[in-house]
Parts: C-alpha cells; sequence; structure tokens
C-alpha cells in the first residue's frame, strides 16, 4: 500500500461497492446533532438530495432528530427506495457533546427495533456499531453476535463499524463478519493517519470504506478561522497548518476550500463512499454541485497530495 492516496480512474463507482453511488447524504446536521435545525427544511432537504440522485442516505438515534426526519422524508417520496444505514450503541440525546451509550444485547436490540419503526422500514439495508472504540471487549462480543442474529432475521443486510476502528475488531474483520468501515478525521485533506494505520488491512481483505465529515468537523469548511485562533484538542498543530497550505492551494487553484476537501475525497481510490455532512439546503446544494464538478485535476490532486507528506 503507497504512503499517499491512488488517484482513481473512475471516480462515479465505489471500488468494493459497485452496485452503489459513491455519495451517501449524512444526516447529523440535518437533524439537529449540532445546531437547531428546521424540521420541515431538514426533510425537504433529503427529498430534495433523493431527486438529485442520491440513493444512500446515513443516519443514527444519536443525531438528534435525523431518524425522525428520515422517516418523514420516506414516507413521502415515490420514487425507489433509497440505501438506509443507521447505528446502534450510542443513544439520542439534546446534544452532540452529551454522549450516553448502552451497548447491552438487549439495549442495541431495542435501538434497532426503534430505528426500524422511526424510519417506516422492514430491514436496515448497513447497520454500523456507532464509537466502536467506547466499548469493552465484552460488549464487542455481544455486538458481533447480535448483528448476526439480526441479519439471519432480515433486519438488516450488512454489519460495520461507525468510527474509526479499534485492534479488537481485527479477528471480526479477518472473519468477514464486518463488511464496511466508516472512518472519520483520519483520511481527508488534511490528515492521512487512517492510511498508515488501519486502512490498508481493512482494504486487504475487501472491507469498504466509507469517509466521514469530508470538512474534519468544520476545519476545512467555514472554521478555519476560528480554529486558527483557538485551536481545539482535537486538530493537531499539524493538521491546522496543512489546512492552512490547503486555503492557499485553493485560492491559487481557483477551487474553494470546501470544494477541494470533497473533490479529493472523490479523486481517492481507497474511498468506497463519501458521507456529505450538510446542515442546511444551501451546503447541501454546495456538496452536489462539488461532485458534479468532479474529481480533482490530477496535477491539484498531486499538489494536495504533497502537503500531506
Amino acid at each position: 500500500m503507497p504512503d499517499l492516496p491512488i488517484y482513481i480512474k473512475n471516480h462515479l463507482q465505489p471500488p468494493r461497492l459497485p452496485e452503489r453511488s459513491r455519495i451517501v447524504l449524512g444526516t447529523a446536521g440535518l437533524g439537529g446533532a449540532w445546531k437547531a435545525v428546521d424540521g420541515r427544511a431538514s426533510v425537504e432537504a433529503i427529498l430534495f438530495a433523493l431527486e438529485q440522485g442520491v440513493n444512500s442516505l446515513d443516519t443514527a438515534p444519536s443525531y438528534h432528530q435525523a431518524e425522525t426526519y428520515v422517516g418523514q422524508a420516506l414516507r413521502q417520496w415515490k420514487g425507489p427506495k433509497p440505501f438506509i444505514s443507521t447505528k446502534m450503541g450510542r443513544l439520542q440525546t439534546e446534544a452532540a457533546d452529551i454522549a450516553r451509550f448502552d451497548y447491552s444485547k438487549e439495549g442495541m436490540r431495542k435501538s434497532v427495533y426503534n430505528s426500524l419503526e422511526t424510519l417506516g422500514i422492514d430491514c436496515i439495508d448497513l447497520l454500523f456499531l456507532h464509537e466502536p472504540h467506547i466499548p469493552n471487549a465484552a460488549e464487542i462480543d455481544q455486538a458481533m453476535e447480535l448483528m448476526q442474529e439480526l441479519k439471519e432475521e432480515g433486519l438488516i443486510g450488512k454489519a460495520g463499524l461507525g468510527g474509526n476502528p479499534v485492534p479488537a475488531f481485527d479477528s471480526y474483520i479477518r472473519q468477514g463478519l464486518i463488511e464496511v468501515v466508516m472512518g472519520y478525521n483520519q483520511f481527508d485533506a488534511c490528515s492521512l493517519k487512517a492510511l498508515h494505520s488501519y486502512l490498508p488491512d481493512l482494504l486487504r481483505q475487501g472491507v469498504a470504506f466509507y469517509a466521514g465529515s469530508p470538512l474534519h468537523m468544520g476545519l476545512l469548511g467555514n472554521r478555519l478561522d476560528t480554529y486558527s485562533k483557538d485551536r481545539p484538542e482535537w486538530v493537531s498543530r499539524e493538521e491546522l497548518a496543512i489546512a492552512q497550505k490547503l486555503q492557499v492551494l485553493a485560492a491559487e487553484t481557483g477551487i474553494s476550500l470546501p470544494g477541494l476537501a470533497h473533490r479529493f475525497l472523490f479523486s481517492c481510490a481507497e474511498v468506497d463512499c463519501i458521507v456529505l455532512g450538510p446542515r442546511t439546503h444551501v451546503q447541501l446544494q454546495n456538496s452536489l454541485t462539488y461532485w458534479q464538478e468532479g474529481k480533482l485535476p490530477e496535477e491539484v490532486f498531486q499538489q494536495l497530495c504533497h502537503l500531506l507528506t
């Protein structure tokens, strides 16, 4: 596996999920996880995404009202059913910075039943174990056992990890019991940590990779100036320095910083699906515009990769 990402040939098709689109509408922002939203506007945004050809939606109980809004949109949608992923393990709270977890087998099964009812569907296409670094060994075993039971019962299709994986899952990955991993903040335009740690092994095992938070939790969006003045602890000095260099590259190429960040992921052969994270209709439209613009020119892609070395 090379030290830098591979420039993809066909950016429209996921390398390991050929039947799917590469873009997924994430619903944390639309659900009000980060900031209060207008529920009606969020439902309209989800419907707009479906109308524009987005055929995969990702949600979670912990994304405040996201599952409710997705369910409302699905009940109004007259087109083909989209591919739905949700999560278990982390529970709904009033704000994203308040975390509650239940990794008991009974609690996770109840969560899945609630999600099915809220979403108004009979089967969850992809169920993620949320925040996989949190559960202990016994809870991990219970979660994996439950996922296999839910598959046998026809309640879920695929099983995945909703967060950067930890070594405790290695044996399950080798057994083919984990089919998808959604990472975040470790494979994007300002960090390649995943490429130098867990991602090569995942890809060798044929596990599909979702890239969440294309903007590195806002660092590559509208928060660069704010974070430059007051750096949060989860943004390293190196990541901040790279983001500032990316801003210069964006100005030189005439591509916006958020556009550069999204289109970088569209250009990477290691990434099967990119999870868009809009909070508003305008942000959604911008993300879809980046998708229409496609992968970066190879020269710009190589320039960006050089900044990551």
